[in-house]
């Protein structure tokens, strides 16, 4: 069985796989066992690099999805939809328009009612000049 776990370090020309031998050789039996220290240095180890790809997230140029949703999403940002974006605006504008008509409208209304008034006074001083002189 040693022949035929040696026939697996070698290439069918004969020659030997060097990284072969090493792993068949260099390995304890608890390598991949989760209980040893290497495990402790693992994580360790893993938990440094976690950053890294989430500062790769944070460069990726705009538009490197095509879903604007997606790419907004990897960039970290919140995604704003140009046409609600744009109907938000006109809203706005339209909202800015109506108070300026509603303003102007009041001013008339207040104008003609101040012109009626003095309509109206003078109506009534005509109608005292008349009871005073008969």
């Amino acid at each position: 069985s040693k022949s035929g776990s040696g026939s697996k370090s070698r290439t069918p020309a004969g020659g030997s796989i060097k990284h072969l031998q090493e792993a068949d050789e260099g390995l304890p039996s608890d390598f991949f066992d989760k209980k040893g220290g290497k495990t402790e240095a693992g994580p360790s180890a893993k938990g440094s690099e976690e950053p890294t790809p989430m500062d790769d997230s944070t460069s990726l140029p705009e538009g490197f999805f095509d879903d604007p949703i997606q790419d907004a999403k990897a960039r970290g940002i919140e995604y704003k939809d140009p046409a609600e974006e744009e109907w938000e605006a006109f809203k706005k504008e339209i909202s800015a328009e109506v108070a300026a008509a509603d303003e102007a409208q009041a001013e008339g209304e207040l104008q003609d009612t101040e012109e009626r008034q003095l309509d109206e006074i003078e109506e009534q001083m005509q109608a005292w000049s008349r009871v005073r002189d008969a």
